[in-house]
């Protein structure tokens, strides 16, 4: 493997305590962003949901189009700072380990306060973080793709099971879906991964959810399997390049050109 050169940082988009209030209002809230060379921008309270982090790939100043991963975290990081995902996060794995030319994805990693990822609420951060970065960022809405691990892989199953038409693939890690709503997904390419050793999720939760969606004869679905590995598998996973050059591959709109995109 050719090494690869080091990403710009993660910017944490931090929520000041004096404007903190419950999510369960609906209300946004005003939030500071950590950029490049110390600048600081800042999102009005009408922003987003989550407190999140950003990395922007190696190069982005070159204002062309970049795809966009949404990344969801595991229980563990519930309800926690914000920077914890500096050391969990997709972009963690992937830095310094998967070749910049295979990396050019910008990656937001929302944290959420409150056990499980809500569809509703995933959609809106996503939808207001696109809006109020329209101009600040350069990114492909045609390729935005959703992935996540344990409680964030059954919100990726659960979240594009809900709103299929926001996501050219999704990337489950040790999570599941419900296979009542398999035919939602079949305009959504979709690559699991999971552990027959993983005694925290039960492979199955995976392995059923993929046989549904098998059923229904979905053009592009895949499971990877990985064998003797127990729950802790992100390492396994979002170090390989061959899964961003497949994430690269997957566009919106060439793969379900009958319908509109919502973004």
């Amino acid at each position: 493997m050719p090494p690869a050169g080091r990403g710009s940082p993660l910017h944490p988009c931090r929520l000041p305590a004096s404007s903190r209030r419950s999510l369960s209002d609906g209300k946004s809230f005003h939030r500071e962003v950590e950029g490049n060379c110390g600048e600081a921008a800042s999102f009005p309270a009408s922003a987003v949901y989550y407190d999140y982090l950003l990395h922007l790939p190696r190069g982005y100043h070159d204002f062309r189009e970049r795809p966009l991963i949404v990344f969801l975290h595991g229980a563990g990081e519930t309800g926690q700072d914000v920077t914890i995902l500096k050391r969990l996060d997709i972009f963690h794995y992937a830095d310094g380990v998967v070749p910049v030319k295979d990396f050019p994805f910008i990656v937001v990693s929302p944290v959420t306060p409150q056990h499980g990822w809500d569809s509703e609420r995933v959609i809106a951060f996503l939808e207001e973080f696109l809006k109020e970065n329209r101009l600040r960022y350069q990114i492909d809405t045609s390729r935005i793709y959703l992935t996540g691990f344990s409680m964030g892989g059954f919100g990726t199953f659960h979240v594009a099971s809900d709103y299929p038409d926001y996501f050219a693939a999704i990337v489950p890690l040790a999570g599941g879906g419900e296979s009542e709503k398999a035919e939602n997904l079949l305009t959504v390419p979709t690559w699991a991964f999971h552990g027959d050793a993983d005694d925290v999720v039960n492979y199955e939760m995976t392995s059923r959810m993929i046989d549904a969606m098998r059923a229904l004869n979905h053009p592009n679905v895949h499971l990877t399997t990985l064998h003797d590995a127990g729950h802790g598998i992100p390492d396994l996973v979002y170090t390989k390049p061959e899964l961003y050059r497949w994430l690269l591959k997957q566009k919106k709109e060439s793969f379900h050109s009958g319908s509109k995109h919502p973004l």
